[in-house]
């Protein structure tokens, strides 16, 4: 930076047009904007050091809502996973509706399905994942579920009611024609898999005592809830077949469900997603 400064007093009236050209050094202006902000960062570090003084004094009295976090325990997963939901459709009630605006009915997969084996009753079974695959974008776990059956295995499913208005549910168990001889295979992800011996096997479907989110990671024979009642024996003797049970479902409830073979040597496998058969909880319209 440049700036026109007169040699002299003498020189300001002087016609010559004769000018001196005198620099201004960029250092003095650097070492400037340096200072400041030195002092800032003081500046600021005294007041987070006071702010934290404040809220640590003994004398300074919290208010109720924060006295109340700090006093109340950390909840676990397990806790959290109790929690009710809450509604997202407040005052719908109160709106009155034509009986032609019945909505349509929906299918609901399940969120959980995980085996339970009671010749290993202290063993775990979460296999989610094994159709885990990778992609451009990153690791994906599709939504699988895989129902497993045996002499001694079940498979433990859990539903969640969703939508207002839609509490009267239907669970259906729909068995494929096609199937295929057991060879122990898990399949690819998209591959059809269903697996049945020979006809007839024996079915049972029970209600289990959990009306909250199990942790599929530790759930075994032995720490399965209870049951809560038999909905039905069904003894399958040709496929395609279907199976249904119909009851009064509560919005954001949840529903645990346990199926068994009860026909020796039974053998029964399958991996489901939202597109192929198997079981599944159809919400129908209750308004």
């Amino acid at each position: 930076m440049y700036q026109h400064l007169p040699r002299n007093d003498l020189e300001e009236n002087d016609t010559s047009g004769e000018e001196v050209k005198v620099q201004i050094s960029p250092e003095s202006s650097s070492k400037t904007l340096c200072h400041w902000a030195v002092v800032a960062c003081i500046i600021c570090t005294i007041a987070n050091l006071a702010s934290i003084y404040i809220s640590h004094s003994p004398s300074r009295s919290l208010p109720q809502s924060a006295e109340f976090l700090l006093q109340s325990p950390r909840l676990t997963r397990q806790e959290i996973s109790k929690l009710r939901h809450p509604t997202q459709f407040i005052g719908l009630e109160r709106i009155h509706r034509h009986l032609s605006s019945a909505a349509k009915p929906f299918v609901n997969k399940p969120f959980l399905s995980v085996r339970v084996d009671e010749a290993i009753p202290d063993k775990s079974f979460f296999d989610v994942d094994q159709r885990v695959y990778r992609t451009s974008i990153g690791t994906v776990s599709p939504e699988y579920h895989r129902i497993r059956l045996t002499s001694t295995a079940s498979t433990i499913l859990q539903f969640r009611a969703i939508d207002y208005g839609m509490e009267a549910c239907e669970l259906r168990i729909s068995l494929p024609a096609h199937h295929t001889a057991h060879d122990g295979s898990v399949g690819a992800v998209g591959e059809p898999s269903f697996t049945i011996p020979e006809l007839p096997i024996e079915l049972h479907l029970s209600q289990l005592d959990a009306s909250f989110p199990l942790d599929g990671e530790t759930i075994t024979h032995r720490t399965q809830p209870r049951t809560l009642r038999t909905i039905a024996g069904f003894t399958v003797t040709d496929l395609p077949t279907s199976f249904s049970y119909n009851f009064t479902c509560g919005m954001e409830e949840v529903f645990t469900f346990r199926l068994e073979c009860w026909s020796p040597g039974c053998y029964v496998d399958w991996w489901q997603d939202s597109g192929n058969p198997g079981i599944s909880l159809i919400q129908h319209s209750s308004i």
